[in-house]
């Protein structure tokens, strides 16, 4: 009698209470300079375990915040307030499952030259305790993962699987020590992944760059392929999609390259680089790589293009759909989050109604010092988890289908690295031969771990009247430039020996001087219908003080509760 009693208060009073039928290990909080981090090593590291379902009249809520590091979770029950009874202080979230958007393909990292040799400093039971954080099922559960093709700007030098000068028959290929045979063990870790993931890891390959030799800058790191060269690097993808299958990897979807219309803008070679136009990818994947993957054991592997900032995603598109037999071949665009905050989210819009049939995929997101300021790598920042927390938020709202961070892991200048150094979700300590979860990885954490893949976006709506886009000041200011409008026509009277046209003082604007980026004063929401029948709702609050919340699932019931200033807040249950 007093168990019921007990529980109906509880109930009554709408009491949140700290769930005991799944104990995590806890983080072991650390401060640092900027914040507080989560520290691991080889005997101890935090972890949160998949959720078992409740009962249709209870949630669990996981918090992260600038003042409680790691995941909190707690288990409440929902009330059944009527509209009428909301005050004006109170934001209103309403979800209604009976609207339903975009799947959620997946969440996760990379794995970069520079990611194995952090992670591979570290010692063998560290090391496991690493990747089980990210892909585990006591991890976040990362479900997708980004492959350089050779070398990256995180990598210790640059190279290619055969940088023997005009071997177009590519008799010298060959995986280079990066990928598995000495100090950077990246076809391991990735074999580590898939062992201890519960999802089939969907991967994606970029290749930075081709072989010097290819290109029309012979000796230098950026400059177009050559068009006699085509066939051969689309040899070159399939090569290396053959070797890595001999190692048990198969790949989700390749990319023509890494921002390849950026070098246009900035008008600076890039140390790891390759440059190109939409109508030179679509011939090449028209009439070579596509032909050799559908002949190949690869013939289930999609293109996506540009693998850049999606200020240049409607310019690729609209080009890449003036040829239907090519455009079936394309998942969607890569994209870039780093342009992002000088962009209007209505451009995914613009492109899903368009092309509703194709995925955003964004396949790159990392924090430097050009965009953001500060220092390379700042521990504990929790300024710098909420950029991702925001960008993540608004971009799935506005139809994305998959986001990928950078780097899994750095050390602690910020590397290795051959352009400049930036933060990474998890920085190694080779020295004491610790890891630590920066704010970053626990804000990527609260989608990776809670939206599985398969999920689908449902609708929100809000009380709130507020403008949720950042540095739109900025953005009015670039307004007449057609480079942030639709990004215009190719410039004219500019050609290469190839027909193509070429960066140059008359080429393209340059980029504007990085303002500060300043988030809004919000609170922000995304609802999925989860693909294992759970629901999750995703609220961050933004401001410096608490903020009374409601969120009203039309099929369930309310969850009424203070979120706390500056905190991400996951709420799963089981509506059915």
């Amino acid at each position: 009698m007093e168990k019921i009693w007990f529980m109906f208060v509880f109930i009554y009073l709408k009491i949140e209470v700290p769930d005991v039928t799944c104990q995590d290990i806890p983080c072991a909080a650390r401060q640092m300079e900027f914040g507080s981090v989560c520290v691991c090593n080889s005997t101890y590291c935090d972890t949160v375990a998949r959720p078992p379902p409740l009962g249709r009249d209870q949630y669990y809520q996981y918090t992260t915040s600038q003042d409680s590091p790691g995941f909190t979770k707690t288990t409440g029950y929902f009330s059944n307030v009527t509209n009428g009874e909301y005050d004006n202080n109170t934001v209103l979230f309403t979800v209604n499952a009976n609207i339903v958007h975009q799947e959620i393909i997946g969440f996760g990292g990379s794995f970069t030259d520079s990611a194995g040799i952090a992670v591979n400093s570290l010692s063998d039971e560290a090391k496991e305790r690493l990747i089980e954080s990210y892909f585990g099922i006591n991890g976040v559960e990362y479900s997708a993962a980004r492959v350089p093709i050779g070398c990256s700007d995180f990598s210790t030098h640059f190279y290619t699987y055969d940088d023997i000068p005009d071997d177009d028959q590519l008799s010298h290929f060959s995986l280079s020590s990066e990928d598995f045979k000495y100090k950077v063990t990246i076809i391991p870790l990735i074999q580590m992944a898939q062992n201890v993931s519960q999802h089939n890891l969907k991967l994606v390959g970029c290749a930075f760059t081709s072989p010097s030799w290819m290109k029309t800058n012979n000796g230098t790191p950026s400059g177009y392929i050559l068009s006699r060269y085509f066939d051969a690097w689309a040899r070159y993808h399939v090569k290396f999609l053959d070797a890595y299958a001999e190692n048990g990897i198969k790949f989700w979807v390749l990319t023509g390259g890494n921002e390849v219309t950026f070098p246009f803008v900035i008008q600076a070679p890039l140390v790891v680089n390759m440059v190109a136009w939409p109508q030179d990818h679509r011939r090449w994947l028209k009439y070579y790589l596509g032909p050799q993957l559908q002949a190949s054991n690869h013939s289930h592997i999609k293109f996506a293009f540009m693998d850049d900032m999606r200020v240049f995603a409607k310019y690729w598109m609209d080009r890449f759909a003036l040829d239907p037999e090519v455009f079936e071949m394309v998942e969607g665009p890569a994209l870039h989050w780093y342009w992002d905050w000088l962009t209007s989210d209505s451009l995914l819009d613009v492109i899903h109604d368009k092309f509703p049939d194709k995925h955003i995929l964004y396949t790159e997101s990392s924090i430097n010092v050009i965009l953001f300021g500060g220092q390379p790598v700042e521990l504990g920042s929790w300024q710098r988890g909420t950029f991702y927390i925001y960008n993540i938020i608004q971009n799935i709202n506005h139809w994305t289908n998959l986001y990928l961070d950078w780097n899994l892991a750095l050390d602690t200048a910020g590397g290795p690295f051959q352009e400049l150094p930036i933060d990474a979700a998890i920085i190694v300590n080779k020295t004491s031969g610790e890891f630590y979860k920066n704010p970053m990885f626990y804000a990527l954490g609260h989608f990776s771990k809670f939206i599985p893949p398969g999920s689908k976006r449902i609708d929100v709506q809000s009380n709130q009247n507020i403008t949720l886009d950042s540095n739109e000041q900025l953005r009015d200011k670039l307004a007449s430039s057609r480079l942030f409008h639709n990004f215009g026509s190719l410039p004219a009277g500019q050609a290469s020996q190839e027909g193509l046209p070429t960066a140059g003082p008359s080429a393209l604007p340059t980029f504007p001087p990085t303002p500060e980026i300043v988030l809004p004063k919000t609170v922000i929401c995304l609802a999925t219908a989860n693909s294992d029948n759970s629901s999750t709702v995703i609220v961050f609050n933004s401001k410096d003080e608490p903020v009374n919340v409601t969120v009203v699932d039309t099929v369930v019931g309310n969850i009424s509760t203070t979120v706390a200033a500056q905190s991400i807040n996951t709420f799963v249950y089981w509506p059915k």
